[in-house]
């Protein structure tokens, strides 16, 4: 399904940071991304083609982001200064060009990720 998915090359750019959840004690340190039209239609494409084998929906609100490091134990004082030192961390604009499928497999010593397949972008044609 996924190989289906047709798209363009399109440009990101990393700005500002953050963590998940909001409001309560942080267990995820993230960059954010500008608003990117081509990306949330990627998302939803990708949405969809996973809504037509069966996998339900994700629940939550996409949330486009780098997540820089997962926190355990870390004070919310910490994090809330990392955020204010860097939260107006801006990157030059870099080219989309593929998207990738990972596995994830937990283990005691944390999540181990294996690249399973890579998606080129491809524009649609016209029949």
């Amino acid at each position: 399904a996924l190989s289906r998915i047709s798209f363009a090359p399109f440009q990101l750019t990393l700005r500002g940071v953050g963590h998940f959840p909001p409001g309560k004690r942080p267990s995820v340190l993230w960059v954010g991304f500008d608003h990117c039209p081509a990306l949330m239609q990627l998302q939803m494409e990708l949405e969809l083609a996973l809504l037509e084998t069966g996998i339900p929906a994700e629940g939550r609100r996409f949330s486009p982001h780098l997540t820089l490091a997962r926190l355990k134990e870390t004070l919310p004082a910490a994090v809330s200064a990392f955020e204010i030192r860097h939260g107006d961390l801006a990157c030059p604009p870099f080219e989309v060009g593929e998207f990738i499928l990972y596995s994830s497999l937990l283990t005691a010593k944390g999540a181990v990720h294996s690249k399973e397949a890579v998606y080129s972008c491809r524009q649609a044609t016209s029949t």
